[in-house]
């Protein structure tokens, strides 16, 4: 049964030995650090600002683009969460690139952080950002740019979602799958087409890769920087359990680059991307050089609430 928002932030502790039911429970540093990792990544996906509150996307079209809660508006607001129609997004097409312009009705409040919006407001995209985001009341929502074209991506709190949330589960906790490795740059970045779950291609700049020993074996994954000077390593990786026991758009993880270029990778702390939870999500799916030749049954498991 759908839970309402009270029961959402009372059932946190539930959620929480959900989420855990994997831990070994050994009392090991390792373990202790995995299971904080757990129930940071839990809060920050629960959260006002989760990606469970994401609530609608929506692809501009050139010209006029009617917003609201009534049916009959293309970027259409949850019901009940704001106007019926609360203005227009303007999609203006020209030689300096496309630009969104929102024209709100009469009597229709619009607020950008602590600023009351004008009836006539350009609107700046995440890209190159900030996004520009306008609370109209208790929706919030900003221009995205994915594959080239505009979007509105928006926020309800109330989403449900969020409401129906059923928690996160696990694979137990191993050390074995914490894998050391090294980063190895290459001589010359290399741009890829990165698939989407949206259907488009994305181009990716490629510094270099992480060669890493786990099980065994030797295996190696692309990671995404924003330069050579990143020591931030984001993967985007599948293996064998991908559409089985996990997501079938692959799962992502995160690790750091240390001076000698060494790389510690731990799988316990893979998780899921936020299109196994939410429709309205834009995800990068793994290319065929990010899919590992191994089950790796450790980080998130697939979601097993409703879609």
């Amino acid at each position: 049964m759908p839970m309402n928002k009270t029961a959402l932030f009372l059932s946190v502790p539930a959620l929480l030995m959900v989420s855990f039911s994997g831990a070994q429970g050994h009392g090991d540093a390792h373990t202790e650090e995995v299971v904080t990792w757990q129930k940071e990544r839990l809060e920050r996906l629960t959260s006002d600002t989760g990606w469970l509150t994401i609530a609608g996307f929506y692809w501009l079209e050139p010209g006029k683009n009617t917003i609201g809660a009534a049916p009959d508006n293309m970027v259409l607001l949850p019901e009940g969460s704001g106007p019926a129609h609360a203005g227009v997004l303007w999609l203006d097409q020209g030689e300096a690139g496309d630009q969104v312009r929102l024209e709100l009705h009469d009597g229709v409040k619009g607020m950008i952080e602590d600023e009351v919006v004008g009836q006539d407001r350009m609107l700046t995209a995440d890209i190159p950002g900030p996004a520009d985001k306008v609370t109209v009341g208790r929706v919030t929502f900003w221009v995205i740019k994915r594959g080239g074209k505009l979007a509105i991506r928006m926020r309800d709190p109330e989403c449900n979602l969020r409401k129906e949330f059923v928690g996160l589960t696990h694979f137990p906790i191993e050390q074995s799958y914490q894998a050391k490795g090294k980063f190895i740059p290459y001589k010359e970045p290399k741009t890829v087409a990165s698939p989407n779950v949206m259907g488009y291609e994305s181009e990716t700049q490629i510094y270099g890769r992480v060669e890493f020993q786990m099980k065994g074996q030797t295996f190696v994954l692309e990671p995404n920087m924003d330069d050579l000077e990143d020591d931030t390593l984001f993967f985007v990786f599948g293996d064998e359990t991908t559409g089985k026991e996990t997501y079938g758009g692959g799962r992502f993880l995160y690790a750091s680059v240390a001076e000698d270029g060494s790389v510690v990778l731990d799988f316990n702390k893979a998780y899921n991307p936020p299109c196994a939870f939410n429709p309205w999500t834009t995800c990068e799916r793994p290319r065929k050089e990010n899919m590992l030749p191994i089950t790796v049954r450790a980080g998130e498991k697939a979601y097993t609430g409703e879609h």
